[in-house]
């Protein structure tokens, strides 16, 4: 029997949301039949999601009642996979770990986790550890935080006009993002912006889907967004388009950007990224004499070495034409309105604290010492397949004594485990969902009874601190753990009963960042100039550096003695670029059986331009090694004119023990700013090979 009633919409279905690490966090409708889900749709009373949702989401049905699902605890003996009861895995686990903090101590015992689930209730792993006296944890990202840094440093916190506020905007630059593939309740609004007047630019590498919904489209050599950008400023600011009202009152460091802006004309960008001059000009007009005019920032390009900086120099064109703080504006990349929920991680617990650096995962861990790392627990994600340089991952866990994973397939990551224990789906399970493009709140129902012995991370790690006498840190039911999340919010009405009827938009959420100007930087004004970037160690204004690995045909650009096209690197001349996949998350449905009938999906692909095929004598469908200066992937070839001449592209998330893992060839590179993973400073070559 089910826990709790579901909410049942007006279209028969039970109402719940997608947990996915995407940007949408779409309200859904699941529909039952004789105890199983039937179906998933969109929800058509979410103010954002207008009752569609992707093939990912739609595929959790799938997902749920895939032959492959871990139903049941495991354990390795002898290189054999055996199952367990779950009493047998706590009583395993529990020693492993009470051990290990009592030789070593609690920084012997590491934890990895990410954002495999949007739902607030999975923060209670930490508390686990933090209840443990602290442990070795991951900082950083593989994901965002160079670009969070960046407008820490520009504005004083990061924030985002809501979305549908974009309807507002005359003039609309997507940089650096897919929103086809990735954030596809974006695309309607785009589609009425442009119905009401508004003209559309795409900034990226990659002549996307999204493309197709642009009006001007600019291809620029990876790495070197901040050099266009500084030099879209140049023509922004000498053609009279700036706002010097505006710069007057509201902006701090104007003077040193207009001299660094100066040094970048359309020319030099030409060189630099590989954009003609007169795109670069015909951007600097879309955006700059029209206004409210408002910036799309996407993650792919802060996946660099110069990262933060990059995003940085784009935040300026905001600042400099006055689009910050009206409605239509905005340098949008992310907001951090859902905050003010109950604490539930337990920090206070914890006595001490050692860092891994996210981006860097393989070699800390394996450079860890006093003490070194005893016991892993891995929860919500899959780090073999996703982190930088594979191989140091792989070497790095190997060395591990004991390592737990909680997944409900058995991933790359599982499959070096000794003990995998089986979690459930958000159908199976309740939580909470927040997001951090648009303002909703959803509940999440158990819609469904669990599979077979699966058990939600809540409950896992509720029974095992129990069997570890740490009961006391979680003595609340699940439901009394969402009441406890909602509590600081419940005077402004939300409640988990009312959030039960249906998604809330989050109280206090802006439509408009910033339209009190109220900038929390220490000028108090935004800052093209920070000293505070300096203090940290970053240059004061958003300099144009040159990527750790560029094409040897890339000039260099920056300090004097600045070096670039390193010998190691001479003989790479394709940037290797690993975006999203359009019906994968990650690595998350790479393994479902309608997956590995695509015939994109069986098995890894390179794109490459045709002219970078032909002078590679490779053929659409040829089989090809792609060779960086740390490894090889053999992979399919699809000659593609989307794709820059100079890029190889694979889409990220196929998994290793289906002849993918693309972060066999990329570097554990950190960029400029936020501990980022860039992923995107990775040079590589590609040569015809058998199938």
């Amino acid at each position: 029997m089910l826990k709790q009633t579901p909410k049942i919409s007006e279209n028969g279905g039970v109402r719940t949301a997608c947990p996915l690490n995407c940007y949408d966090t779409c309200g859904m409708l699941a529909y039952v039949r004789d105890g199983r889900v039937a179906r998933l749709e969109g929800d058509p009373d979410h103010e954002i999601t207008r009752g569609f949702i992707c093939r990912k989401g739609r595929d959790f049905v799938e997902r749920t009642y895939a032959p492959a699902r871990l139903l049941h605890p495991m354990q390795k003996d002898g290189g054999e996979w055996k199952r367990i009861s779950w009493d047998r895995a706590y009583d395993l686990v529990g020693a492993k770990l009470a051990g290990a903090r009592e030789r070593h101590g609690s920084l012997s015992i590491f934890h990895n986790y990410d954002y495999g689930s949007q739902g607030l209730l999975r923060a209670l792993d930490q508390r686990f550890f933090n209840a443990l006296g602290g442990v070795t944890t991951t900082v950083g990202s593989l994901c965002w935080s160079a670009g969070l840094a960046a407008q820490e440093y520009d504005f004083g916190a990061y924030a985002a006009h809501d979305p549908l506020d974009h309807l507002n905007s005359r003039a609309i630059v997507i940089w650096g993002r897919n929103p086809a593939y990735t954030n596809i309740h974006l695309i309607p609004i785009i589609q009425e912006a442009r119905r009401r007047g508004a003209r559309v630019a795409l900034v990226d590498p990659i002549r996307t889907k999204t493309a197709f919904f642009a009006d001007l489209v600019v291809q620029p050599r990876p790495g070197t967004d901040g050099a266009l950008a500084l030099a879209v400023a140049k023509v922004i600011i000498e053609g009279g388009m700036a706002d010097l009202n505006y710069i007057r009152e509201h902006v701090h460091g104007f003077e040193e950007f207009r001299k660094l802006a100066a040094e970048f004309s359309p020319e030099r960008a030409e060189g630099i990224a590989g954009v003609p001059a007169a795109a670069v000009r015909e951007l600097a007009g879309l955006y700059g004499r029209v206004k409210p005019a408002t910036l799309l920032i996407g993650m792919g390009l802060q996946r660099h070495t110069n990262g933060g900086q990059m995003v940085r120099a784009i935040d300026a064109l905001a600042a400099i034409t006055g689009n910050i703080g009206i409605p239509g504006g905005g340098a949008n990349y992310a907001h951090g309105n859902l905050t003010g929920f109950g604490e539930i991680k337990g920090r206070e617990y914890a006595g001490q604290r050692r860092g891994i650096v996210r981006a860097r995962l393989g070699q800390e861990l394996l450079e860890a010492k006093d003490p070194p790392v005893q016991v892993a627990v891995i929860t919500r994600s899959n780090p073999v397949a996703q982190s930088p340089a594979t191989p140091k991952v792989i070497e790095a866990f190997r060395r591990i004594p004991f390592v737990v994973v909680v997944d409900q397939f058995m991933t790359d990551t599982a499959e070096m485990a000794d003990v995998v224990l089986p979690c459930t789906t958000f159908l199976e399970e309740e939580e909470i969902y927040a997001n951090s493009w648009h303002n909703w709140l959803a509940y999440g129902p158990r819609v469904v009874e669990p599979r077979g012995e699966c058990k939600s991370d809540v409950v896992i790690f509720t029974e095992l601190a129990q069997r570890m006498g740490l009961g006391s840190y979680f003595n609340r039911s699940i439901t009394e753990w969402m009441e406890y999340l909602l509590a600081p919010l419940n005077r402004h009405g939300v409640t988990l009963e009312r959030l039960k009827q249906g998604p809330m938009r989050f109280p206090g959420a802006p439509r408009v960042a910033w339209s009190d100007q109220g900038f929390l930087t220490p000028s108090g004004k935004y800052e093209l100039f920070s000293e505070k970037a300096r203090a940290d160690g970053v240059d004061s204004l958003p300099r144009y550096r040159r990527p750790e690995e560029a094409a040897g045909d890339a000039p260099v650009v920056g300090d004097a003695g600045q070096v670039g096209g390193s010998v190691q690197f001479s003989k790479y001349r394709l940037h290797l670029l690993t975006p999203h996949m359009q019906v994968q998350t990650h690595s998350q449905f790479a393994n479902l059986a309608s997956r590995r009938e695509m015939e994109e999906t069986k098995t890894p692909w390179v794109h490459l331009h045709p002219k970078a095929a032909r002078g590679r004598n490779l053929e659409e469908g040829d089989w090809a090694e792609v060779i960086s200066v740390r490894g090889s992937l053999k992979a399919r070839v699809r000659v593609d004119s989307s794709v820059r001449e100079d890029v190889a592209l694979i889409y990220e998330g196929y998994w290793l023990k289906y002849g993918g893992g693309v972060n066999q060839l990329t570097a554990d590179h950190v960029s400029d700013m936020g501990l980022q993973a860039a992923f995107y400073d990775c040079l590589c070559e590609v040569s015809k090979t058998g199938g």
